[in-house]
């Protein structure tokens, strides 16, 4: 190779890794200004399902309340029976006094009727351990739609649905309907970080609007 053709390459050389070097650094510069996109939190739309009693719950209900949401199905003999034993120790161990509702929801809303529903709160978790009922809300689709259900658990809390496939997470509300974290049930030190964040999320201070809300549910009761 003569010296001008050399000294040409190394010249194309040189222009392309001036140029490689001012792409690279553009790009780091414009992530670095570009707002970086906060990840999206799931709300509580309201939702309506039925208890084993028989009556109508709506989410809307507990706006001001702090729960925890779960999925299940009374015929799982695998992690359901780990995650409502344990919400179970939860309710009696850790946190007795506490202002939290726990809600389960059958994703198997077909064979889980009313009296399936609870047949099984009652015989195997609320009653037989005696759990306050109102602390501990088990909710089916009466007329057995598992769209429904599915819409709850993809579009709200954003876990998949079915038997199958269905969450063993346990979903924390806050005040304001805003899903703050989903743990899970499965294991030891998830169950351990669920009481932590559980406990940061019933020591806040509630928000004006969730008292202006508990004052007018108060005051519509009594003027019924």
């Amino acid at each position: 190779m003569s010296s001008s053709s050399y000294k040409f390459f190394l010249g194309l050389l040189i222009c392309a890794g001036l140029g490689l070097g001012a792409y690279v650094a553009y790009g780091y510069y414009a992530n670095e200004k570009r707002p970086t996109a906060k990840p999206s939190t799931p709300v509580i739309a309201d939702f309506t399902l039925t208890d084993r009693f028989g009556s109508e719950f709506h989410a809307s209900d507990l706006k001001g309340e702090v729960w925890v949401a779960s999925f299940f199905f009374t015929e799982c003999a695998g992690a359901c029976i780990n995650l409502n034993s344990t919400i179970a120790d939860l309710i009696q161990e850790d946190f007795p006094n506490d202002p939290v509702k726990f809600v389960s929801i059958s994703v198997d809303p077909k064979k889980d009727d009313l009296a399936t529903l609870d047949r099984y709160a009652r015989t195997s978790y609320v009653e037989a351990r005696g759990i306050d009922p109102q602390r501990w809300i088990f909710l089916t689709e009466p007329e057995g739609r598992e769209y429904k259900i599915e819409e709850i658990a993809t579009g709200y809390f954003k876990v998949p649905f079915g038997k199958i496939t269905h969450s063993d997470r346990l979903m924390i509300v806050d005040r304001q309907g805003v899903v703050r974290a989903a743990i899970s049930s499965s294991w030891d030190r998830e169950v351990l970080r669920f009481k932590t964040e559980l406990r940061k999320v019933l020591d806040e201070e509630p928000s004006a609007e969730s008292i202006t809300s508990d004052a007018m549910d108060n005051g519509q009761q009594k003027n019924d």
